[in-house]
């Protein structure tokens, strides 16, 4: 799952860094009480009573001295510590370098005129607002988290912690005190004779660093003369490819005793590419600001939205009832039914179709892959091999066919299938399996085998052995067969026969076989291997101490009931001898679910009054469940703050398995899927993990296509 990358809502061509570390533009470029060092002791000591204008000449010997000639240039310790927050308005112009001829929506011309707000205090909080035109940047900094409000969609998004001590010395208002409570070490530089404008004038400077080394490479010049900051000089980025900001700061004025800077230019050069933003200062105010300011906001619930699934599948059956003989109506009708995942009304429509025009290409492979879900073999190859005969690719043929073989674990058939469409990786995947079948046997007990469950995990984890070596294996509807990390392969003695890359720079999954695996009572021969790369597989395991996953595939003749608050895991074989014990597993509440590729459990549930499709997870942990953002958006939920790298997540109070599976409230991850459609172009609305149904028993029956679900445990884990 993957997080929504942040953006900036103003179109400012900052390096990655600076977009989504500290936005579209730095508070330390903008007032020049919130740029700056303290002394090494801790406190500044000078004599500010009445202070006189500053007229140095001397180069300052220490930082100490530097920042003490800067504090009495100002107004004095004494006024300055008595400020507790700032606000300072600007109208500012941008030149952003930026060629808006094509008219690009949010693309901000050279010239264009804005607003600025900032609100700055003592104990390190900010806030601040740009407006240029309909555009609109807010950022903000509570004292431990930065964040921004991203207008379109509404989002907040946190900033990553790392840059935490970066934020606190951009928003301090008094950024000159008390330097050692914060680990500050301001450098003496040799001093210039001209800024980086070229005007000659002697500028004293100090290179702004703390101990942890934590912060990016900044430079303060301050005026030998006045006293005055003049400039800062800020690098960031790898070498190489550095943005280079310089600020300059000008037109000091008084105000309530302290000379501010009324006119402020920020420059930043990267490459070739330069930006330029000129801020005038119209109004500077000094009180006591409002703590709420400072927060991360809470957005309010969007109103629902229209579900387009739906609405299209409601225009397609108008027009097909209105002109029901039409058979471009009628396969219309059926492509919009399979597009909701209304499976049942899809069939119908499609063979409907047939009867209009029984040469009808997509209606048969429409009727093929919904007869491969279903588990119906044969029809299912009747209208692939149909199908393919009436014009559609011979090559989506042999992938059905392949991967009905994979449902019957013939392997070794699969992979000459493969071959014959092309998918030369997959084909490689089962040749290993050359006649060696599949088989899983149950020994003593011909229907029915138990495991038992470790305890102590909240998912469905048991203890299988290879070859004599003990493994933990959690049991995961969505993973097809085995999958380990390289050091249990090597324990196992596991090699991969090929490989298949999961994109540049990243190490590949390796594919093999394993020989034997006992699951107690049941022994499998000839199982599939993924190798995946540590990693990978540290991510896949979520964190609990396992050694791989098991897939559920072995198990799809049968019906297999997870009991994680009994501790058990029964698996009953489908055959007709067994149908006693089959029936005792078949009880309470029946949930119907489609089978996509091999293995994917894919059930109807409602979120609210929203109804969709989600996959049945029993390796997903740290959420009851996880959505799309397309479908929090139609629930109505708003967005919480996210931030890079770390879970965010909302409440979902009625959340209803089927049509009438209350489930309890839930944790549900946000901004982990931005997909709403599979690969088989039918809805995907999201996941339901173990956290979900971790008070309650469920079984799969794989030849039915139902789950079966108890009723709450009162004595659940």
């Amino acid at each position: 799952m993957q997080r929504v990358p942040p953006t900036a809502s103003l179109r400012i061509n900052f390096p990655a860094p600076w977009r989504l570390a500290r936005g579209v533009l730095a508070p330390t470029l903008l007032a020049p009480a919130l740029l700056a060092a303290t002394l090494g002791s801790g406190c500044l000591k000078v004599d500010d009573t009445n202070p006189p204008e500053a007229t140095h000449s001397a180069v300052p010997g220490t930082s100490g001295e530097l920042l003490a000639r800067y504090v009495t240039a100002m107004g004095g310790e004494a006024k300055l510590r008595g400020i507790e927050g700032r606000t300072i308005e600007a109208d500012l112009i941008l030149s952003l370098g930026q060629d808006c001829s094509d008219g690009e929506a949010g693309c901000i011309p050279d010239g264009s005129k804005g607003t600025f707000v900032l609100h700055s205090t003592a104990d390190g909080r900010m806030y601040r607002r740009v407006s240029v035109g309909t555009l609109v940047d807010e950022r903000g900094f509570d004292g431990k988290v930065g964040w921004q409000i991203q207008p379109d969609p509404p989002r907040v998004l946190l900033d990553d912690p790392s840059v935490a001590a970066t934020l606190l010395e951009d928003a301090l208002l008094h950024w000159y005190f008390d330097l050692a409570q914060r680990e500050i070490i301001p450098e003496l530089q040799p001093p210039r004779d001209a800024d980086e404008a070229g005007e000659v004038r002697p500028l004293d400077g100090v290179l702004w660093q703390r101990k942890a080394k934590d912060l990016p490479h900044r430079e303060r010049w301050f005026d030998r003369s006045s006293g005055l900051l003049h400039e800062e000089i800020e690098l960031d980025g790898e070498p190489g490819a550095q943005a280079r900001r310089v600020v300059s700061y000008t037109d000091y004025k008084d105000v309530d005793g302290i000379k501010m800077a009324h006119h402020i230019v920020q420059v930043i050069t990267q490459g070739d590419h330069q930006q330029k933003l000129d801020f005038q200062v119209t109004k500077i105010e000094h009180k006591t600001l409002a703590g709420g300011l400072f927060q991360i906001p809470q957005l309010a619930a969007p109103a629902p939205t229209p579900d387009p699934f739906i609405s299209a599948l409601a225009t397609a059956k108008a027009e097909y009832t209105a002109d029901p003989k039409s058979a471009t109506g009628s396969i219309a009708y059926a492509r919009a039914a399979w597009a909701a995942s209304h499976f049942d009304a899809a069939q119908a429509a499609a063979e409907r179709t047939l009867k209009i025009d029984k040469r009808e290409p997509e209606a048969m492979w429409l009727l093929a892959r919904i007869s491969v879900m279903k588990g119906k073999w044969s029809q299912a190859k009747r209208w692939v091999k149909q199908a393919a005969s009436a014009g559609f690719d011979p090559r989506q043929r042999d992938m059905v066919l392949a991967a009905i073989k994979l449902h019957k674990r013939d392997y070794a058939s699969a992979a000459k299938l493969y071959d014959k469409a092309g998918a030369t990786s997959l084909a490689q995947r089962y040749q290993a399996f050359e006649g060696k079948p599949f088989l899983l046997s149950q020994g003593s007990a011909p229907c029915r085998a138990s495991l038992p469950l470790l305890p102590g995990f909240p998912a469905a984890v048991i203890e299988v052995e290879v070859e004599g070596e003990k493994l933990r294996l959690l049991v995961d509807t969505t993973a097809p067969d085995l999958i380990v990390g390289p050091r249990t392969a090597t324990r196992l003695v596991l090699t991969s026969d090929t490989r298949t890359s999961l994109g540049p720079d990243k190490a590949p999954i390796g594919h093999g076989k394993l020989d034997e695996l006992s699951l107690g009572d049941m022994t499998v021969l000839n199982l599939p291997v993924d190798i995946y790369p540590e990693e990978a597989f540290a991510g896949l395991a979520a964190g609990i101490a396992i050694d791989g996953v098991l897939g559920t595939r072995i198990f799809q003749d049968g019906i297999l009931r997870f009991d994680v608050p009994g501790g058990r895991l029964d698996y009953v074989r489908g055959t007709a001898k067994c149908r006693a014990e089959t029936k005792k597993l078949q009880t309470g509440k029946p949930v119907r679910f489609w089978l996509h590729q091999t293995h994917a459990i894919y059930m109807r549930a409602h979120f609210g009054s929203l109804e969709g499709l989600y996959l049945f997870n029993t390796g997903m942990r740290g959420a009851g469940i996880t959505a799309s953002d397309h479908t929090y958006g139609r629930a109505g939920v708003a967005p919480p703050p996210l931030q890079p790298g770390r879970a965010s997540y909302v409440n979902v109070d009625t959340f209803r398995l089927g049509s009438d599976i209350k489930l309890g409230t839930l944790r549900g991850a946000y901004g982990y899927m931005q997909d709403q459609v599979t690969g088989d172009q039918f809805r995907f609305d999201g996941m339901i993990g173990y956290e979900a149904v971790a008070d309650r028993s469920y079984a799969i029956d794989y030849p039915g296509r139902e789950v079966y679900f108890s009723a709450p445990t009162a004595t659940a884990k």
